[in-house]
């Protein structure tokens, strides 16, 4: 009924990003997987997370749902010190917990018996964490301090609920969705999998607190996998009577606005006019010459009407991942 890992790890992909409905069973499964690799074979594993307060109640509750599987063994999570947790089985250690926010402080540790890497929950959460700056390379780091030129390396397993597709690291590999039966794609040595078993779903709508749910947003979050954050809401086609009003970067790219003065309304593409000189920014990562960077909504009279009409509903857009970038550019000015 959960979720297997022996299907995604078949495809035999170096990255691997899967994503599915609450409790299908994401982190059970890679826990599992590490245990049960390492009793066989003595190779480690790294647990990451985005920051070290992240592994706070690992020592309580990471082997609670599987450690009864395995009574003949013991295990524990040990904090060594403020940044360097350690997974032990039987007094050994079998894994290394890793905050991500301070592993370019780990570049000079050799990790040999190290084989896979799981990072949990690498999509955030709205409102409850915050991506690291220029997150996929830190990562990236963190993965070549590992693999080194190692060939027995295996993969790193991203998991994740389904909060958006829009996120850094599936825009930093240009990961699409999977539109077939299986719902998992592999190329290029990276593989995307919807995790959404059916007869799960079904139980889970039947349970008291699917039934209390049924027919909201969280239930299709919670339930039918679907991504929290990415709804059709402010999507349309661009009308024909629009002008071109500036250009807005956002994520490294430019995506152009364009206005109705008749109607009040404003529509946001990812085709711009190269030629227009009015280049907005309101992060510092994206200030390069030729673009304004805006702190403040107040320092520009063209981009303070663009946002007073995005808190009206009078803004609408391309598609979901230019809804979702944008709207992360500007909310710090809302």
């Amino acid at each position: 009924m959960f979720w297997d890992i022996k299907e995604t790890l078949s495809y035999n992909a170096l990255l691997n990003f899967v994503v599915g409905n609450r409790g299908c069973g994401k982190s059970y499964g890679s826990k599992q997987w590490c245990i049960e690799d390492y009793l066989k074979t003595g190779k480690q594993f790294i647990w990451v997370r985005r920051f070290n307060s992240e592994f706070d109640d690992f020592k309580n509750n990471f082997y609670s749902d599987i450690y009864h599987n395995y009574p003949e063994h013991e295990f524990e999570f040990k904090t060594v010190n403020y940044n360097t947790h350690k997974f032990l089985c039987d007094g050994e250690v079998m894994g290394y917990g890793i905050p991500l926010s301070v592993s370019l402080k780990k570049k000079s540790i050799p990790y040999p018996e190290v084989d896979k890497i799981i990072f949990d929950e690498f999509i955030i959460e709205r409102g409850s964490s915050y991506y690291l700056k220029n997150e996929v390379e830190v990562f990236l780091d963190l993965m070549e301090t590992v693999i080194r030129l190692r060939e027995d390396f295996r993969c790193v397993m991203f998991i994740a609920n389904a909060i958006t597709f829009t996120n850094p690291y599936f825009l930093y590999f240009n990961i699409k969705k999977p539109n077939n039966k299986k719902m998992i794609k592999a190329k290029d040595d990276v593989l995307i999998q919807f995790v959404a078993n059916e007869e799960f779903i079904e139980k889970k709508k039947e349970s008291r607190f699917g039934k209390l749910i049924s027919g909201t947003d969280y239930s299709s979050y919670s339930v039918d996998n679907e991504f929290l954050r990415d709804n059709d809401d402010f999507i349309g086609e661009k009308q024909k009577n629009l002008k071109y009003f500036f250009t807005l970067k956002a994520n490294n790219e430019m995506y152009g606005v364009w206005v109705s003065n008749e109607e009040g309304l404003f529509y946001v593409s990812n085709k711009y006019d190269p030629s227009y000189k009015i280049v907005f920014t309101t992060l510092l990562e994206n200030h390069k010459p030729n673009t304004m960077l805006l702190k403040g909504v107040s320092k520009s009279i063209l981009f303070k009407s663009f946002v007073d009409s995005f808190k009206l509903g009078l803004v609408y857009f391309d598609s979901i991942k230019t809804k979702n970038i944008v709207l992360e550019t500007i909310k710090h000015t809302l």
